[in-house]
């Protein structure tokens, strides 16, 4: 049961990401309590520090990443974050200095970037589905945001390990 109400579709850039929890913007929530089940809807931070180091190098190279998901809940002025945990924990970790991206041998955090690839990241696009509580309608259940996540992480047939190999090993 995927929400009914109208899912916008939005796009912002990277340094709206760097509000996060800031006076006058919403908190972020990347693990979705879901008090009927006891028990979280996102996984916890598990990408290695080359995955992250690899999403870092191709957002400085102007890649697409898919969308992320996020529910609005105006009430309590969160968004929580459906899908994307990885992605956008991902960019704000980077944004703090807090792990550097390594560059034929060498280390550059955010600090260390020029101008240029500075200003890259902060203005690369965000795409984001977004539900956001309507006046008078009810909150997502939880079922909905499970079956949400569902939709966006589990739809379709998942993709054979022997053939991303195969894959990878033609653009080594």
């Amino acid at each position: 049961m995927i929400p009914t109400s109208p899912v916008d579709f939005i796009c912002t850039n990277i340094s709206e990401v760097y509000e996060i929890n800031a006076p006058g913007w919403p908190t972020y929530d990347f693990d979705v309590y879901l008090p009927t089940m006891k028990m979280n809807l996102q996984r916890p931070l598990v990408w290695s520090d080359e995955q992250k180091q690899s999403f870092i190098i191709a957002v400085l190279q102007g890649k697409t990443f898919p969308p992320v998901s996020i529910n609005f809940r105006r009430d309590i002025d969160v968004c929580e974050v459906i899908d994307g945990k990885q992605r956008l924990s991902t960019l704000y970790s980077y944004f703090k200095n807090e792990f550097p991206i390594v560059i034929n041998g060498e280390e550059y955090y955010f600090n260390d970037l020029d101008n240029d690839l500075s200003y890259k990241f902060c203005t690369t696009s965000i795409n984001a589905f977004v539900h956001y509580d309507r006046p008078g309608e009810t909150h997502l259940t939880d079922e909905q945001k499970v079956a949400w996540f569902l939709y966006v992480n589990a739809t379709g047939t998942p993709q054979q390990d022997e053939y991303i190999k195969t894959l990878k090993n033609l653009i080594k």
